[in-house]
């Protein structure tokens, strides 16, 4: 059977008794019109049912001019949440400045040696590691400063003590914390455990699909980002609202460095990363929460399709995302 065949006996069953209105078209003048009337509803259907059953891609989501206004939508997000206890400018552990700093041990000799870990703006001046003959003695033993990631915080802020308290009730991370003297202004010093891998858009991967297609679907960044976004949300809700009945909302990719094989660590746990809940959310409620909270942190400051790739890994860089 040739392929006329084929579409003749297609054609025929489309006009048989079981369609009668295709049975009508074949004897008059208007069928084109049924037809076309016909395929407009069930392609909106069709497109309808497509897309409630789908997330919104990511070009769908809010976009905003300054980074002033997403700010505040990033505030919002978290103070009109129900079941998050929103308290600005105050968490657990804070006014200890002097017990967990200042009364510990001058560490600014051991600091001299650091070498920056990241070029981001807003950690390059604040955050990094030590060659591995500096040590320290850590809450299991010694630990050698190439194992080690060293943040300063600014003792002026009453909340800098809450990221040490953080870290000791929350995590295995830490390691000691002390003060260093820079350009004769005291700083506080946290040491904590370096943890493997690296910011998902730092990794060659994600280089390499970025020349491909960047955020759009010719490449799989879209996925690499959804992938990471299943693993993490399992992981805030388990272990640190069932767990612990805190919430970590700054969920950029600074904060979650993937390792070679995929997985994850959350780190960053001072003020403002971490609330306590006022109450265990459902599932449902929490998954209300973090869908657009996720888009929000990794999505919605791109610029327009319009705008070239190097200025939306500026923007996206500035962010922190």
């Amino acid at each position: 059977m040739d392929q006329r065949d084929t579409k003749s006996r297609s054609y025929q069953r489309l006009t048989s008794n079981s369609y009668p209105v295709m049975r009508f078209c074949t004897t008059s003048l208007k069928c084109v019109f049924v037809i076309l009337w016909l395929f407009k509803f069930v392609a909106a259907g069709a497109i309808a049912s497509s897309l409630s059953k789908s997330k919104p891609p990511p070009e769908s989501s809010t976009k905003f001019a300054t980074r002033q206004e997403w700010e505040k939508h990033w505030w919002r997000q978290i103070k009109e949440t129900p079941w998050i206890e929103y308290q600005k400018g105050q968490c657990e552990g804070m006014n200890e400045n002097n017990q967990v700093y200042n009364d510990k041990e001058d560490l600014t000799d051991k600091l001299t040696r650091r070498t920056q870990i990241t070029d981001h703006p807003a950690y390059k001046e604040r955050v990094f590691t030590l060659p591995q003959d500096v040590q320290f003695k850590g809450q299991h033993g010694p630990v050698s400063g190439d194992k080690t990631v060293v943040k300063l915080v600014d003792l002026k802020q009453a909340t800098a003590s809450c990221e040490v308290a953080a870290l000791q009730k929350y995590t295995s991370m830490f390691v000691t914390s002390g003060f260093t003297m820079e350009d004769n202004v005291k700083k506080g010093v946290i040491v904590s455990l370096r943890v493997p891998g690296e910011p998902l858009p730092t990794t060659q991967k994600w280089k390499e699909q970025w020349q491909i297609g960047g955020y759009s679907d010719a490449g799989q960044i879209p996925k690499m980002i959804d992938q990471l976004a299943k693993k993490v949300r399992v992981y805030v809700y388990n272990e640190l609202i069932v767990k612990h009945k805190i919430v970590h909302v700054d969920l950029t990719s600074l904060n979650l460095p993937v390792s070679a094989n995929g997985e994850f660590t959350l780190i960053d746990f001072g003020y403002p990363s971490i609330f306590p809940v006022q109450r265990v959310p459902t599932r449902k409620e929490f998954d209300a929460w973090f869908e657009p909270r996720w888009r929000h942190l990794w999505y919605s400051y791109l610029p327009p399709k319009a705008t070239s790739r190097k200025k939306q890994a500026q923007l996206t860089t500035g962010l922190g995302i």
